[in-house]
């Protein structure tokens, strides 16, 4: 019998009800992701992996066969994929909402954090059709704080996940291991070992040998357990070590978007001669009433003076993927190919 593997960028142009047969047809699934890095990855996962990952996600929001889904992420990711499996599940065909402005309701709805600030802040038809769903599951990045309480305040029963494309999504909700999930806090770093785990990278096959050994997959984020639940801090990947000094990014792009809500800021790593990294700094814009030494004395009053940026930048648009990240891949890029416009201090 000839396996039927799935590779989701060659279906993209399909029907979503074809799409959706085809997915719960296959024996694995391939699933492109590329994170802030930009680094693209082929995950393999075998179908057996999606159905226990299916089951668990229905099972946990007590879903009842006839329920329904709404898509409203790429169907190339893999929160898309999850909705469309989830639903086949149920025995319902997905409810395709990715180019309404008049929403169609269900049961459940999967989003990005992006979507929910959307929502609160600009989309009120959006603010219903979350509010009229049973649950709402938020993922693929982390939600700030103020914005989760304000959704919930807002009458969505918001419910947070934690995963990645090598996981089948989310396996922790609200900061608890779905059942038979297990996770472990190695220096700061996250394993898990899950009954949803991919086979490996298609493309990439040492690079999973490097992060996958004996059932554990290290991940990419900094964690740690706070009264028996799973906080993350930030990623791995996001500490740059200039001239000596750890600095963590994440840090200083959270800190700036708080104190100047109005621009867009990411940080991200130079390669440098006589520091190895340096740190540059993007932004969307300048707002009128905010200088670049406003910022620079507020990162530090806020930080010891190695975390301040060393090169500033600003972009039209800053560039994010499709599930909304900002993609650093794509600022050092631009910055190679000169074109980035750099603000002198």
């Amino acid at each position: 019998m000839v396996m039927q593997r799935v590779k989701l960028d060659e279906y993209i142009s399909w029907q979503i009800p074809q799409l959706q047969q085809q997915l719960i047809a296959a024996d694995e699934i391939v699933v492109s992701s590329s994170g802030s890095t930009g680094l693209q990855k082929q995950v393999i996962i075998k179908k057996t992996a999606f159905d226990t990952s299916t089951k668990l996600a229905n099972e946990y929001l007590n879903a009842k066969p006839g329920q329904t889904w709404s898509l409203l992420l790429p169907v190339t990711h893999i929160a898309g994929v999850n909705v469309l499996l989830r639903a086949g599940d149920l025995g319902t065909e997905v409810i395709d909402n990715r180019q309404r402005e008049n929403y169609i309701d269900a049961d459940f709805v999967s989003v990005v954090p992006t979507q929910i600030y959307k929502a609160l802040t600009e989309d009120k038809n959006l603010l219903r059709h979350l509010k009229n769903a049973k649950a709402v599951l938020v993922g693929a990045a982390a939600i700030k704080i103020e914005i989760f309480n304000q959704a919930i305040e807002s009458g969505i029963n918001l419910i947070r996940t934690y995963g990645m494309s090598e996981t089948c999504g989310g396996c922790v909700y609200e900061g608890s291991p779905l059942p038979g999930v297990k996770l472990e806090i190695k220096s700061g770093i996250i394993y898990l070992n899950s009954p949803t785990m991919a086979s490996g990278y298609l493309n990439q096959p040492k690079l999973w040998d490097e992060n996958f050994k004996a059932g554990w997959f290290k991940t990419n984020d900094l964690g740690q357990i706070v009264k028996s639940k799973l906080e993350v801090i930030g990623r791995s990947d996001d500490v740059v070590i200039t001239g000596g000094e750890k600095v963590s990014i994440s840090e200083i792009d959270s800190f700036l978007i708080k104190t100047f809500p109005t621009i867009t800021f990411k940080t991200f790593a130079i390669d440098d001669a006589k520091w190895g990294q340096i740190i540059g700094l993007a932004m969307d814009k300048m707002d009128k009433e905010v200088q670049l030494s406003q910022i620079i004395q507020a990162l530090l009053n806020k930080f010891p003076k190695y975390y301040l940026p060393k090169r500033f930048f600003r972009v039209a648009a800053m560039p994010k993927t499709e599930l909304n990240k900002i993609s650093q891949g794509v600022l050092l890029e631009l910055l190679s190919k000169n074109e980035l416009t750099e603000i002198s201090q």
